[in-house]
């Protein structure tokens, strides 16, 4: 049986639609608190498991590889933000060489009046 949260706004109605949601899978990928709604929208969100794995491999090749990061490391930190711009260029339907990935516009203005 369908509900709708506007019409029946009880557990029972969420619990309905939470097994139907074909994105139900993911949930198991963040480290969620036992008995806590997270629902804030301004933060980084939850921690995942495979962006804590993404950051524990790089602070190892950091670790163990020094400066060569920048040259050598996988990918290159040198060209980080190019590697960026194409993977993120076909999201917005645009040329790789139309994206510049970069810090946010406060660190950038910031980084440039410092300078």
């Amino acid at each position: 049986m369908e509900c709708a949260l506007a019409m029946e706004p009880t557990f029972a109605c969420a619990r309905r639609l939470d097994a139907a949601d074909d994105l139900r899978e993911f949930r198991q990928a963040f480290y969620l608190t036992p008995g806590r709604i997270y629902l804030d929208g301004n933060s980084l969100g939850l921690l995942s498991r495979p962006a804590e794995q993404s950051l524990l491999r790089v602070l190892e090749a950091w670790k163990t590889g020094g400066i060569d990061g920048w040259t050598q490391g996988d990918p290159a930190w040198f060209t980080l933000a190019e590697t960026l711009a194409a993977l993120t260029a076909p999201l917005l339907g645009a040329d790789r060489s139309e994206i510049a990935v970069t810090n946010s516009t406060t660190v950038n203005l910031h980084q440039c009046l410092a300078t």
